[in-house]
């Protein structure tokens, strides 16, 4: 009796690791250590100035201040946004604060030890006339959403709020804080006061979107710009920028262009597995384990989670739904190119 009840704890456990490994997403080739996780995506992260703390942001409006490195351990939330956080900055001459914005129309300055809001700071009417409309993609809710409702206006629906990053510098015994939006042709600043008056917002159009930005000592700003011009934009002279607006061409044997071609390795990663977790997680629940020759009985077996199960059901609804917008045509179309493809 006693080696029945190890068999069935022993089935359970086995197909649980089996599930786990089912929806895992890669393997980890470099050994990096765990600190946390969220049940959300994670947007930023960075290490107070003690190295004491980690705090971490993610899509579900969440600010996150844990323990480092013992990241199982939570110190406070900042808990306020009402859309996800993208970019979080602790100013280096402020380091009780915290500055986080993301999607929306404010910035908000925590107190993040005590998860305390002190002040929001309205930035959407300054950004949004210098964000750059982007191609919308037509998915079938949205095609659908058009033909029930012809008379819908949809301008403007693609011009979204993203704060990209936030720094900050002292100037004059003043924290200026500088930050950038995703499509913003612009970057912008403002004095962070003591008062929690509305500071006002400035701004220094490049006319072209700001792909990043670092800030140097005394308050000089360094911005890369695109995709029009792939140079840095000049203000003042400087021996370093006129190097980096300079083509250079260096000398490299084949073994040097493979250690610097690092999008290989990363076109490689899985970009979508949740086909192969519906195949894993039947094939592998059904193994029994390596100890037991038998199957184990139906009512004791451990199945997939409702999550994974509602996965799977969405992405059969998704796939339902390609086949039949795009037709028997279109589908045969595609399976000859594939096999063509594994052909070549």
């Amino acid at each position: 009796m006693f080696s029945g009840i190890h068999s069935t704890q022993t089935t359970r456990s086995f197909k649980k690791r089996a599930l786990s490994n089912a929806l895992a997403s890669h393997e980890n080739p470099s050994g990096g250590e765990l600190i946390l996780g969220h049940a959300s995506l994670l947007t930023s992260c960075l290490l107070t100035p003690d190295e004491k703390f980690l705090i971490t942001a993610d899509r579900d409006e969440h600010i996150r201040i844990s323990w480092y490195p013992q990241g199982y351990v939570i110190e406070s939330y900042c808990l306020g946004h009402t859309k996800y956080v993208s970019a979080i900055h602790i100013p280096e001459a402020l380091p009780t604060s915290l500055i986080s914005g993301g999607g929306d129309p404010e910035l908000k300055v925590w107190d993040w030890m005590t998860g305390r809001l002190q002040r929001s700071i309205t930035i959407l009417a300054v950004v949004e006339p210098y964000i750059r409309k982007g191609k919308q993609r037509n998915t079938p809710s949205m095609e659908l959403d058009s033909k029930v409702h012809p008379s819908s206006d949809s301008e403007g629906a693609d011009k979204t709020l993203v704060v990209s990053k936030i720094g900050s510098f002292l100037s004059g015994g003043e924290i200026h804080v500088v930050f950038s939006a995703v499509g913003a042709t612009a970057i912008f600043e403002f004095v962070l006061a003591e008062t929690e008056n509305q500071p006002e917002i400035r701004h220094h159009d490049l006319r072209r979107p700001v792909i990043d930005f670092t800030l140097c000592a005394e308050g000089v700003l360094w911005q890369s710009s695109g995709p029009t011009d792939h140079k840095f934009i000049e203000v003042g002279s400087s021996a370093l920028l006129d190097s980096l607006n300079t083509i250079c061409c260096l000398s490299a044997t084949v073994e040097d262009l493979k250690i610097l071609d690092l999008y290989s390795d990363l076109s490689s990663l899985p970009k979508s597995i949740r086909g192969e977790h519906e195949s894993q997680v039947d094939e592998r629940l059904d193994q029994p384990p390596p100890d037991e020759p038998g199957a184990e009985s139906p009512s004791s077996s451990v199945g997939p989670t409702k999550r994974t199960l509602g996965r799977l059901k969405h992405k059969r609804a998704l796939g339902q739904l390609h086949e039949q917008s795009d037709g028997p045509d279109a589908k045969k179309t595609k399976t000859d190119s594939d096999e063509e493809a594994t052909i070549m």
